[in-house]
């Protein structure tokens, strides 16, 4: 599994909201934020927790490859804060969210492929049709 504090500075890098904020969120103090940012793993409670309160994904913590899939290098172009609670626009992000799901449909029809062929196979040997002969 990858080092968790290392993607959670990179979420945090990007995150509209404070250290101060997040740490709210999460019910700890901020001096506890910078622990947590050094550790490699935490137990599926913090990781939900973190998840929550960044609105994001835990898949992310799993496989960090979504967070640069899923979030371009420039921060967004336009930000608008609500009266009330929480409001992001973000303009510019629709082509790599496009991107993304073009390859993960791929990624999607590649494992049916790969079901479909194994399928086939196990039916297959159970006929009797594929004699093996492994000399």
């Amino acid at each position: 599994m990858p080092h968790f504090g290392k993607t959670l500075s990179e979420l945090l890098e990007i995150s509209p909201i404070s250290i101060e904020e997040f740490a709210s969120r999460i019910g700890c103090q901020v001096p506890n934020i910078y622990k947590l940012k050094k550790k490699e793993s935490v137990d599926i409670r913090m990781m939900e927790a973190v998840s929550r309160a960044l609105e994001v994904n835990p898949m992310i913590f799993i496989d960090p490859e979504l967070l640069r899939n899923e979030i371009p290098d420039s921060k967004p172009i336009y930000k608008n804060q609500a009266l009330l609670g929480k409001a992001i626009m973000n303009i510019g992000w629709k082509e790599d969210v496009r991107n993304l799901k073009e390859k993960l449909e791929e990624k999607l029809e590649e494992k049916e492929r790969l079901i479909a062929e194994k399928e086939r196979l196990i039916q297959l040997l159970l006929n009797g049709k594929g004699n093996l002969n492994l000399v």
